[in-house]
Parts: C-alpha cells; structure tokens; sequence
C-alpha cells in the first residue's frame, strides 16, 4: 500500500509496506450483457440520504471495460449494500508479512477519490494454505487523507490461510486501519469487470470516504464508510490504483493468472467534479520488481502483471 515509513496495522496483522503509489484508475468489469443506457457516465457522489438497496442485486460484471459506467455519475442511483456495517472479527493469530510483500501502486496527491473498473482474474492462490502459510492477492482503490485518519479501500480479493478467508473463491472488501479492519462483501465470479467508487461523502460526515460496487440494477451500491474523516483538505489527500501481493516466506508468490489484472476507465475525483486519469496529471509510480504496472494508456488503461519486464 502507501510507504510513510513505518508499519502500519494491516489485514490483522502488521506488514512494512513495500512500494508507494497514488493513483486513480478503473478496472475492467466483465459481464455478458452491456450496461444499461441510461448508467452514468461520470459526475459527483450523491446528495441524499441512501435507501436500502434491492436485495436481488448483485454486483454487476462486464465482459469488458467498455460496457462498465464512466466514472460515478451524478445521476446515478446510491444505495446501501446488505450487510452495511458489518466488520467481522480480525484473527489475532494471522501470521506477519515478510518483506517480500509486494504492491505495485500508482498515485496521485490533491485527490477526493477515484473510480474504475477491475478486472477479477482467477489468481493462483494455494488452497488450501499449508499450515501455518497464508496468502492473498487483492486489487483496489485506495483513498486517504493521513495516516491516522480517513482512510478506505474498496476491490476484490482472493485469500486463504488467515482471517477473514475468502475460501477458493474472490469477494468483494473494503479496509480499514482504524475501524474494524477488514470487511468481506458480494461474492464475485472471476474473469469479469467490476466497477468501484471511491469518494468523499456527502451524505453525512464530507470528511469521510463513502466505498461503493456498481450493481446489476444500475444503482451503486454503498459498502462502507470511513470509520474517521481525513483531518486535511489539500495536498495530503491521496488517491491510489493497485495489487497488493501477500505470501508466506515458505510459499512462492502467486500468480496473477492469464494476463494479469487489468483496469480501465479511471477517474480522479475533486469534490463533485472528475476528470480521466492522464499522463498530463501528475503522478508517482512504483514497482517491486517481481510485480509491476504495465501501461496501454497512462494511468487510465493497463494492466498489473507478474513479470520482469511489461
């Protein structure tokens, strides 16, 4: 995730955190029918108190990045996903990161949010993990305003060997270091796109990040809300697009599966404007050197890969 030069609490467990990166991108979603006509296209998060969302709604994949929504959508309908609020239990026993975490991440400073679309591959996870191992592959976005405050991730994962597991599936998360850690939502079938939004709230506490999936009735719906505002308002407002890769010291690095993970459609939020994520916007990127972002058009469109080379 982001490197401020010491550890942060992380999954349960504490991680040094390999590579920093800010960066507003969306991944691809896949799905076997196009988005609805009139879903939006991009715009600024909602003003309204959300109603409970329909329960029959799933998160809607994509069989590509085209037919995923543009950004979050003034227009768009926002309402709260089942199991609003609800943080299960952290593991006491989760085992630690070794330095070897790695998360190819890129960035951008002065940012509310972001939202894209990503694709959920089938990565190569060991299940079940041999006793005493763990690992997890995630891709998300990621928002904060500091270190001790205001901060929330929203994408899929894929774990097994500590707590929560995700079994030999992928699932919906949000994270957050300073309320309840993580939180497993939606099941999710791979080798879709799905699309996230990550943004300020405006109903209720501004200063807060509201985390939201797009679903299949066209309505975004809403995960998870920061557990404390960002305590700034400029430069220290952060916005990242990336992998993060976790593995045991015994068990190799998984894979990415087939082609990496891709993302598409990226856009930075600046209060209730969006604008796509460009090479013209300044940006920082990282890499590890065994995982990396590798780029068809910067920072919009691209894909993050085990490789040494794109």
């Amino acid at each position: 995730m982001v490197d401020h030069g010491k550890n942060r609490t992380l999954r349960g467990y504490k991680i040094a955190v390999a590579a920093t990166l800010t960066v507003t991108s969306a991944l691809s979603m896949t799905h076997s029918s196009a988005r609805p006509a009139d879903a939006p296209e991009r715009g600024g998060p909602p003003s309204a108190p959300h109603q409970a969302c329909d329960t029959q709604a799933q998160p809607q994949g994509f069989a590509t990045a085209e037919e995923a929504p543009k950004g979050p959508g003034s227009d768009a309908r926002f309402c709260m996903a089942p199991g609003f609020g609800h943080v299960p239990a952290n593991s006491p026993n989760a085992p630690v990161a070794h330095a070897g975490t790695h998360s190819p991440t890129t960035y951008s400073s002065g940012r509310t949010g972001l939202a894209g679309t990503i694709y959920a591959s089938n990565p190569e996870v060991t299940h079940p993990a041999p006793s005493g191992t763990y690992e997890f592959v995630a891709s998300q976005l990621f928002a904060y305003g500091s270190q001790s405050g205001g901060w929330l991730e929203v994408g899929w994962v894929e774990s097994d060997g500590f707590s929560p597991s995700t079994g030999t599936g992928q699932r919906i998360f949000t994270f957050d270091p300073h309320g309840g850690g993580w939180q497993l939502h939606y099941s999710i079938a791979p080798n879709q796109y799905y699309s996230f939004n990550l943004q300020r709230c405006q109903s209720g506490d501004p200063n807060r990040y509201c985390a939201y999936t797009y679903l299949s009735n066209g309505t975004w719906g809403l995960l998870r809300t920061s557990a404390t505002a960002s305590g700034c308002t400029s430069t220290c407002q952060m916005a990242h697009i990336l992998v993060e890769v976790q593995s045991t010291d015994s068990t190799p690095h998984p894979g990415l599966g087939g082609g990496g993970i891709p993302f598409s459609g990226v856009y930075l939020q600046n209060g209730a404007s969006s604008t796509l994520w460009t090479s013209g916007i300044p940006t920082t990127e990282t890499t590890d050197g065994i995982y990396l972002s590798c780029w068809n058009t910067r920072y919009h469109n691209g894909s993050a890969k085990k490789s040494a080379s794109c």
